[in-house]
């Protein structure tokens, strides 16, 4: 007869302690590699330099000078 009361039913049911966490790292561990087979760039991490490396201001009127600032 089964019961609630045995230990290996609980072990089916419910993942938990050093199984779960090997499961977790394993399903981890599958999605990047999932995403690494996806990937067609060479550099993964995308940078972005937006920073601007003189000031544009005094060109804005440059037009309307005569002579130099």
């Amino acid at each position: 007869m089964s019961t609630f009361s045995e230990g290996a039913f609980f072990k089916t049911v419910f993942a938990s302690g050093d199984d779960m966490v090997k499961e977790e790292e394993a399903i981890r561990k599958r999605e990047i590699d999932e995403w690494n087979a996806k990937v067609v760039v060479a550099n993964k991490h995308f940078t972005v330099n937006t920073r601007v490396l003189e000031s544009q201001q005094i060109d804005k009127y440059r037009s309307m000078r005569e002579d130099a600032v």
